[in-house]
């Protein structure tokens, strides 16, 4: 975690191109939030498109990239559900070129829109495979972050619960006894913050200890 935070400085400091990428539920949404509100494009807006599809020639999606103001940035959610053709019109966006338009019209060009892109796929196997530009894979990917599965960050799971359970459940907040972190850090995590986040609001709905055991923890954790 040291060291992603060191990547994510470097993502604040620098005015590049952010890859960001890990499973579902890891929280690349909120990085890329993070890293928008603590660099120098602050004041101006974080634009998110999501990808379309397949579906070319999309006015939402044309349209999410182009109001993104000069000294704002585009969040790109899921490029690799780009087709080929829409592929080829956001490489020509991010390289500052004009883009053709509807009704054969052309986008004037557009400068200094920074793009954090945040995926769950692995892009450069879709490179290798031929099933993603490689030229647009590079363009999207000055800084790339990966963000870690909980199970691999096993010593942040009661701290984030506990942050969890402070923004959900009434004061005084449980407390979590040693054998319910260990419990907890046992567990995989397949939904990661979304699951962590599901189960601290289950804790909070329930009438629980002030000092949380194993046993109070829901039936999944426990096995």
């Amino acid at each position: 975690m040291r060291e992603m935070e060191a990547d994510i400085a470097c993502a604040v400091r620098c005015d590049l191109n952010v890859l960001i990428t890990g499973e579902t539920g890891v929280g690349k949404k909120s990085v890329a939030h993070r890293i928008h509100q603590q660099s120098r494009r602050a004041s101006g807006p974080l634009v998110v498109a999501r990808s379309p599809g397949a579906v070319e020639g999309s006015d939402d999606f044309n349209a999410a990239l182009l109001e993104a103001f000069p000294d704002g940035a585009a969040l790109l959610e899921n490029p690799e559900r780009l087709s080929a053709a829409l592929q080829s019109r956001l490489q020509q966006f991010v390289e500052r070129s004009p883009i053709p338009g509807c009704g054969g019209r052309a986008f004037p060009r557009v400068s200094q829109v920074r793009f954090i892109t945040a995926t769950s796929s692995d892009l450069f196997k879709l490179v290798k495979g031929r099933q993603f530009s490689e030229s647009l894979f590079y363009r999207l990917n000055a800084i790339h972050l990966i963000i870690p599965p909980l199970r691999e960050r096993a010593e942040d799971i009661p701290v984030l619960l506990q942050q969890f359970l402070a923004a959900c459940a009434p004061a005084p907040v449980p407390r979590l006894s040693t054998a319910a972190r260990q419990q907890l850090a046992a567990h995989r995590w397949p939904g990661n913050l979304w699951e962590l986040r599901a189960v601290a609001e289950l804790l909070a709905s329930l009438d629980r200890p002030h000092v949380l055991e194993p046993d109070d923890l829901p039936p999944a954790i426990r096995r």
